[in-house]
């Protein structure tokens, strides 16, 4: 029987593949093909489950068996576990060539007949069984050294950076936060940048829409004081700036919303956009300002908040609690500086 080449697709019903990909250094639309089982299957990808089309593969061939590596810890099952898809064959005169300087991976530039298909109800099940039968190796992320786990983190790191975080693709965003929170947490903390915001400035202009149009209703009101400047004397609006862009923002007032307002100075309005949480932007914000409230004189700052056991992480105790305009009552947290 004639040798086959493979590729592997979540779409059903294909009967001649479409040259979709770019050739590699060229504006050429191909084909890829392989004549390695275990690496077609890679290809098979669930968008609906991982956002996006753009496949997130790791692997190559050598001496005819695919290789995965894998980047964060269990990889291989966060990407293929429960993902169906299909396994389609082409005869090896479908006119593909063999990719130069890559084993066992051929192009061919125009449409492919395929000359059968077979349903994978579970890629992974189906890799681990390759495994078992020695055609697939795979690195797993856990079984490296510490070493080679910095290296690789490093490498997600740097993709991230060099992306501009993916500003302007909140579907590849949210991929490499959902599955590279590492790197990605790693990427934010060494470019976080809070400084106080100059009114009239264009940060400022900038910081008032990022408040007026963020998940949060208090950022309404905080851009209704920017618009006014209703801000005095030593008083400040802080912004956290991640490659270029506002991700969170803060104030340092005197008064806040509440009627007995028996406490001050306040650091309030503390906001981080949701994909960039858990960078611990909401302590650099509250490090930076505090170091202003320092060079302004004051020994003692305050945080309004409802919540328990975030804000003691930063040293700050619950010392009252208070009814602000709307009703509800906040607690209290002090902090001697």
């Amino acid at each position: 029987m004639e040798k086959r080449l493979y590729h592997g697709s979540a779409t059903p019903g294909i009967v001649a593949l479409e040259p979709r990909s770019r050739l590699h250094g060229t504006a050429q639309q191909v084909v890829y093909l392989t004549d390695c089982v275990p690496y077609a299957l890679f290809y098979i990808w669930d968008e609906q489950k991982h956002g996006g089309a753009g496949k997130h593969v790791t692997a190559w061939i050598k001496d005819g068996i695919a290789h995965y590596e894998e980047q964060f810890p269990d990889q291989l099952q966060a990407f293929y576990q429960g993902v169906s898809g299909w396994l389609y064959a082409a005869e090896e005169s479908c006119r593909a060539q063999l990719m130069p300087g890559r084993q066992n991976m051929y192009y061919a530039p125009g449409m492919v007949t395929v000359c059968a298909a077979e349903f994978v109800p579970d890629v992974y099940e189906r890799l681990l069984a390759y495994e078992r039968e020695g055609q697939l190796v795979v690195r797993r992320f856990r079984e490296q050294t510490r070493e080679r786990q910095a290296e690789l983190t490093a490498i997600m790191t740097t993709a991230v950076v060099r992306s501009g975080f993916f500003a302007g693709d909140p579907v590849q965003r949210a991929f490499m936060r959902k599955y590279f929170m590492q790197a990605w947490q790693q990427a934010v903390q060494d470019n976080i940048r809070v400084q106080a915001v100059e009114p009239g400035s264009a940060l400022w202009d900038r910081l008032t829409a990022f408040a007026d149009g963020c998940s949060w209703i208090a950022g309404k009101h905080l851009a209704e004081m920017m618009r006014g400047n209703r801000f005095h004397a030593w008083e400040r609006v802080f912004a956290a700036v991640c490659g270029g862009e506002i991700v969170g923002y803060c104030t340092f007032l005197e008064t806040d919303y509440y009627p007995e307002n028996r406490y001050w100075p306040w650091i309030s309005s503390i906001f981080v956009d949701e994909m960039f949480r858990g960078c611990r932007i909401s302590r650099q914000m509250i490090d930076t300002v505090i170091d202003y409230a320092k060079e302004q004189g004051f020994g003692r700052v305050y945080i309004p908040s409802d919540m328990t056991g975030f804000y003691e992480q930063y040293g700050f105790e619950k010392i009252d609690e208070l009814t602000n305009y709307g009703g509800d009552v906040d607690g209290i947290f002090a902090k001697n500086i």
